[in-house]
């Protein structure tokens, strides 16, 4: 028998045998993706259209509304608990100067007024560990006369801050950016203040 005739013959056999199945192979890798490409085209279609609301992240709830509760006076001797609609805005910072600029302008309607004195301004508010610290300007300080209307313009202010920022637990007031001594003349301002329930009917 001619081996080298036998080897020749055979070559040319395992060659197409090889070439048959890279081929088989390709054609399975291309059913294959093309079996990927429709499942994902199929979902997309089936998947129904999300709508995303105008100035939100997707996937992100709308920010819930939250009411505010001032703390004011019918009657200049003592405060009441009054809830307002216009949501409070977020973020510490703007929450408390939004509070206390609704607290001095006082309602628009109704029977209860702001005890804070007319034309009082803010120099500033800012936080300190769990403390709300207002800065007052020293003419906005000399507007507070007698005992009686600066405390309850006092803790107006606080009760006011307090309930709706839960996360801190008093308030401390400086004029001009330095600590001081009393407020109306007699109101000791020294040490920070807490929430006073006894002045709420």
């Amino acid at each position: 028998m001619d081996v080298g005739h036998q080897y020749h013959t055979g070559f040319p056999i395992i060659r197409y045998i090889a070439s048959a199945v890279v081929v088989s192979l390709l054609l399975i890798i291309l059913g294959l993706y093309g079996w990927r490409r429709s499942s994902a085209w199929l979902r997309e279609r089936a998947a129904p259209e999300q709508t995303v609301q105008p100035g939100l992240d997707q996937g992100s709830a709308a920010p819930a509304e939250r009411e505010i509760y001032l703390y004011l006076t019918a009657d200049g001797r003592s405060l009441r608990l009054q809830a307002m609609r216009p949501s409070l805005p977020h973020g510490d910072y703007a929450a408390a100067r939004y509070i206390m600029r609704q607290l001095i302008d006082g309602p628009s309607e109704g029977y209860l007024l702001s005890p804070w004195p007319r034309g009082a301004e803010l120099n500033a508010i800012f936080f300190k560990d769990r403390m709300i610290v207002i800065d007052l300007p020293a003419e906005s300080a000399r507007r507070f006369q007698g005992a009686t209307e600066t405390q309850l313009a006092l803790f107006a202010a606080v009760n006011s801050l307090l309930n709706n920022l839960e996360r801190y637990d008093s308030v401390r007031l400086l004029i001009d950016g330095r600590p001081a001594a009393a407020l109306g003349g007699d109101i000791d301002i020294t040490q920070p203040l807490r929430a006073d329930p006894a002045l709420v009917m």
